[in-house]
């Protein structure tokens, strides 16, 4: 406070002793704080509203075996999966890895699916109980037999 006393003795305009109003820069910083921390909360709502959204229109995508589509909302959200809560990034790399298991891509599958495993934890924390037992065995499918290969197994011939 003290500080700040000193500040406005400085301006010219000021005299703090006679008791006169702030100045007009120093008066208007606290409105305009609120203003702009106002504008950055609606933006960061809004921001977590679409997220949910785009979620829920992936998992609709998904659910109706649209995986193309599913895939295509997903990789939308990818910058700001790190910013989602635990249960819903969960499903994000849950969804992430299925939607690529169910178009065949079978390495980024096993990556997403992997880490949808690390972000639920033992208690599939995000994921209802199908979800979990999909998981587990899709994981066991693509993770690779020889522990020096990544490829997944050969297709039979024709």
């Amino acid at each position: 406070m003290l500080l700040l006393l000193r500040c406005q003795d400085r301006v010219e305009g000021c005299n703090v002793a006679s008791g006169s109003r702030i100045p007009p820069v120093l008066g208007y910083a606290p409105r305009a704080m609120r203003r702009s921390l106002a504008v950055i909360l609606a933006l960061a709502l809004g921001a977590c509203a679409a997220t949910s959204s785009e979620m829920r229109r992936a998992e609709e995508a998904y659910d109706q075996a649209r995986f193309d589509a599913a895939r295509t909302w997903l990789v939308d959200l990818e910058d700001v999966a790190p910013s989602m809560d635990e249960p819903m990034r969960a499903r994000y790399f849950y969804l992430r890895g299925m939607a690529e298991y169910r178009l065949g891509h079978r390495l980024e599958a096993l990556h997403y699916l992997e880490v949808a495993q690390e972000v639920a934890g033992e208690n599939g924390r995000g994921l209802r109980e199908e979800q979990r037992e999909l998981l587990a065995r899709t994981r066991a499918e693509l993770e690779p037999v020889d522990p020096l290969s990544h490829r997944p197994p050969p297709v039979a011939a024709d």
